[in-house]
């Protein structure tokens, strides 16, 4: 499946209308430019905006969190969002419902996940800027479940998206609610992982590669996981630099006793997606989890649900240094930080913290109105900083789990800010244009709050020569394939408003 294309205006031919002032300043600025986008992580912007739980969430823009109550989601477990490289939200979904990023459901998407699943993924189409696949289960932990998938086009529908392609089956019997994702070592595909119950299929996790020409359909087969028996409860999770990944087991009969589950930890190889060499843990229910930024920790909660029926000596948050990976190296640095009446899941943030469902049954409401916060998540045992009810959703509630997200995008945490310019306005004055997504693959939108007359856009190299010419085209995308991988210049220009503008994209 290819991306949405438009038709291109090509006219090379040698600037004459710019000044040769403009043209001196950009290189003098390529250098420092070139710098701050090897720094540059543009996919962690994707995770910009969380919606979760009973219409909670949380807004990153800022660079730290700031609680959001414009959601919609309806979610005791697994929701997902999408942002764009400059963090403008783009849609959200729990498992039978997609949004759209006004809030409203988008065409075709009611999709077909169930029931109270743990997870779901999204993962943008590589070299593609407006296609992504969005991998749920149906019926996760049955005989019958299957891992099944949609394709949404965000540029449809004036960039409110429609779902193209709904409830396609990847694995069609006795999948768990585990996925999760990762990139490909070529930094541009896409991992997604998933397992099926082990009785009676085995103890296979398989890996599907998502690329350009969309997913492959055979995965790779890993038989690692250790439980013979589960009930697919639990969650998949990667680490950050994508070299290991948490799987937790469930214990199909009496997951509430003391090491009646289990918690894999496998290496990956994230070139041939495969999973090895197992680290197995022992606990009782284990249910969220998630690596440290810097991939030498894990975290694990475990209990989840034995608070209801007495068995409070078996709930912990606890952390585990997998720095050395080894069995018995992992077992003897398990460090309990917390304990008691509790349930906790996981999820890193753009401002390399590490957020917590605290769930408490001595709190009013079972503390579910707020999220805890980890300050140093890379720091071992109680230096992580810890801290319960730290952050009050403002009203909404949260039961188990927040978003899911490619878990790569927080390979780093450096990002650059998609709407400053260079050198700016000619009038000195603050660039009035949004332009996103940037750095892009195929296609920039061009947004602005104001109201101007028929702009002029070219698009034009560091050598001052016009690659592409167009009159302003209502919001629509613009289809800047044919650029060779780069940094340009996009000049906007109104004579009737007096208006010049420079802003500098990048070309994937």
């Amino acid at each position: 499946m290819s991306c949405t294309t438009n038709t291109t205006t090509k006219r090379p031919f040698k600037l004459s209308s710019l000044t040769f002032r403009l043209i001196l300043i950009f290189h003098f600025s390529l250098f420092t430019f070139h710098y701050s986008l090897s720094q540059n992580n543009p996919d962690i912007k994707r995770t910009m905006h969380w919606y979760f739980g009973f219409g909670a969430g949380l807004d990153f823009s800022s660079g730290s969190p700031v609680v959001d109550t414009s959601g919609r989601t309806w979610a005791k477990e697994a929701t997902v969002v999408m942002s764009d490289t400059c963090g403008e939200l783009l849609f959200y979904a729990q498992e039978d419902t997609i949004f759209n990023r006004k809030h409203q459901m988008m065409e075709n998407g009611d999709i077909s996940g169930c029931c109270n699943i743990t997870q779901m993924v999204c993962v943008p189409k590589p070299e593609c800027d407006s296609l992504y696949y969005l991998f749920y289960s149906w019926n996760g932990g049955d005989w019958n479940g299957q891992l099944q998938y949609s394709i949404i086009n965000t540029y449809a529908n004036g960039g409110l998206g429609k779902v193209i392609e709904k409830d396609r089956v990847l694995l069609d019997t006795l999948v768990t609610e585990k996925v999760a994702a990762t990139m490909h070592c070529n930094g541009t595909d896409y991992w997604i992982a998933s397992k099926q119950l082990t009785w009676p299929i085995g103890r296979n996790i398989y890996a599907w590669l998502l690329t350009a020409n969309g997913i492959d359909a055979v995965p790779v087969v890993s038989p690692v996981a250790s439980m013979w028996e589960e009930n697919g409860d639990g969650a998949l999770k990667f680490s950050p630099d994508g070299s290991m990944a948490a799987c937790e087991l469930t214990n199909l009969y009496n997951p509430y006793k003391k090491d009646s589950s289990y918690v894999d930890i496998y290496k990956f190889n994230n070139c041939t997606g495969e999973f090895s060499d197992p680290i197995t843990i022992r606990q009782a229910w284990p249910y969220g989890c998630s690596f440290s930024p810097d991939n030498t920790k894990l975290y694990v909660s475990t209990g989840m649900d034995c608070l209801s029926i007495g068995y409070t000596d078996t709930i912990y948050t606890k952390q585990f240094d997998v720095s050395v990976f080894d069995q018995t190296a992992v077992e003897n640095s398990e460090i309990i930080l917390r304990k008691g009446p509790i349930a906790d899941s996981f999820q890193i943030g753009i401002d390399g913290k590490m957020y917590v469902i605290d769930s408490d049954t001595l709190l009013s409401g079972l503390g579910c109105g707020s999220i805890g916060v980890v300050s140093n998540p890379n720091a071992p045992g109680l230096l992580c900083g810890l801290t319960n009810e730290a952050i009050d959703l403002q009203g909404r509630t949260v039961w188990a789990r927040f978003p899911d997200f490619v878990e790569s995008f927080f390979s780093s945490f450096e990002y650059n800010n998609c709407y400053s310019s260079a050198p700016g306005s000619e009038d000195g004055q603050e660039n009035p244009f949004r332009v996103f997504p940037n750095p892009f693959a195929e296609f920039i939108n061009i947004e602005s709050e104001q109201t101007y007359s028929e702009r002029e856009i070219k698009i034009i190299n560091l050598q001052g020569t016009i690659l592409a010419e167009y009159l302003s085209q209502n919001g629509s995308p613009y289809d800047l394939s044919f650029l060779p991988s780069g940094i340009y210049i996009l000049h906007i220009t109104s004579t009737t408003d007096n208006l010049v503008t420079h802003i500098k994209i990048v070309k994937l």
